[in-house]
């Protein structure tokens, strides 16, 4: 059960940051303008959407308006319109 454990003397730290610039990579190469497009179209999309949901919020509204205006109308007047189809015995 005594096995011992080799351990490397080198820092690693120390090895990344002596590399030579040949090995990096400039970040002009690696992002390209296209990205720009793209956030564009992200955020084109994000405003089509809130325009949806405030339509869908105003249709919604509308409806609950038109339900309770309804509800109070049968509610008050509805014995008189649909008296003529309750059958009283």
């Amino acid at each position: 059960m005594n096995e011992e454990i080799e351990v490397l003397d080198e820092d690693f730290t120390k090895s990344e940051s002596t590399n030579n610039s040949k090995e990096i990579i400039s970040l002009d190469r690696l992002f390209d303008n296209s990205n720009e497009e793209v956030i564009d179209a992200y955020e084109e999309d994000k405003k089509l959407e809130e325009i949806r949901q405030q339509k869908i919020t105003k249709i919604q509204i509308g409806l609950i308006v038109f339900l309770i205006i309804f509800a109070s109308l049968v509610y008050f007047f509805g014995y008189n319109f649909l008296e003529p189809f309750i059958k009283i015995d």
